[in-house]
């Protein structure tokens, strides 16, 4: 719609410069208006998707560290496998 808009306002101008159009002083502020949200539209679009990117990268290095941090803890530890508990039962003698 923003788009559409702008095309419009340059459809204008064009109209203007080539067929000598008469333009009044309300035409020409429409087009300044259209012009000028179109560009603070842009920016901040442009903000918006360089934040949210910038959001991403760093929840994926935070992702990355916490990752690392537990693999390193991982193989700190000694690995003890589970004993079942039949196998303690047969081991005691005792049966269920």
């Amino acid at each position: 719609m923003i788009v559409t808009a702008s095309r419009g306002v340059a459809q204008s101008a064009l109209a203007v410069a080539v067929f000598r159009e008469t333009v009044t002083s309300g035409r020409v502020s429409s087009m300044a208006m259209i012009l000028s949200g179109s560009a603070v539209y842009g920016w901040a679009k442009d903000r918006f998707i360089r934040r949210a990117q910038s959001t991403d990268v760093e929840l994926q290095t935070e992702f990355n560290q916490k990752q690392e941090i537990m693999k390193e803890q991982i193989s700190e530890q000694t690995f003890v496998p589970p004993v079942k508990v039949y196998d303690i039962d047969r081991a005691l003698g005792e049966t269920r």
